[in-house]
């Protein structure tokens, strides 16, 4: 009869050689986990799109600014204008940890999530105050979407096993 090895799983081996294979077999789940795949996709892909959207964003109420002025409404300008510049900065500090596989990104989307839910109440809010009820209505519809997008997502980052296999640089 031969002596059991490693890669035996037989009640015969020593407690070194069994505690030696649970610690082999725990490696191979996280390290197939690594990596910008499965649901973390879709969070890239929103990265993207966010940063191409915000850019425009951007462009699109620089072009209005003269319009809104005519209208007494450069304060508001100006409070969507900073949003939008805030935004911006979030999706790209996200983006950065996030496409570089840095430790920090899960928090960095955290982050800018939150940010997304307070900033289009805050818009909502001025909006209402300063009577722009039509552009209210569409901010309202992007606080659900926030809000939805966050309910998915923060916890995702927070509990996914993928997540923390992914980012560790």
């Amino acid at each position: 009869m031969t002596e059991p090895t490693q890669q035996d799983e037989s009640p015969w081996a020593s407690p070194k050689e069994q505690s030696v294979i649970p610690a082999a077999k725990s490696e191979e789940p996280t390290k197939h986990l690594a990596g910008i795949g499965g649901w973390l996709i879709f969070p890239a892909i929103g990265l993207i799109l966010n940063t191409v959207g915000l850019i425009l964003g951007i462009g699109f109420l620089v072009s209005e600014f003269t319009s809104w002025s005519q209208m007494g409404l450069g304060f508001l300008w100006g409070i969507e204008m900073a949003d939008l510049v805030i935004s911006t900065v979030f999706v790209l500090w996200a983006a950065i940890l996030f496409f570089n596989k840095k430790r920090g990104a899960p928090k960095a989307y955290i982050c800018m999530m939150v940010y997304f839910v307070l900033s289009s109440g805050m818009i909502v809010y001025f909006e209402t105050s300063w009577q722009q009820h039509e552009m209210a209505e569409e901010s309202i519809r992007m606080v659900f979407r926030t809000l939805v997008s966050s309910a998915v997502w923060i916890p995702y980052f927070l509990a996914s096993k993928r997540v923390k296999a992914t980012f560790v640089n």
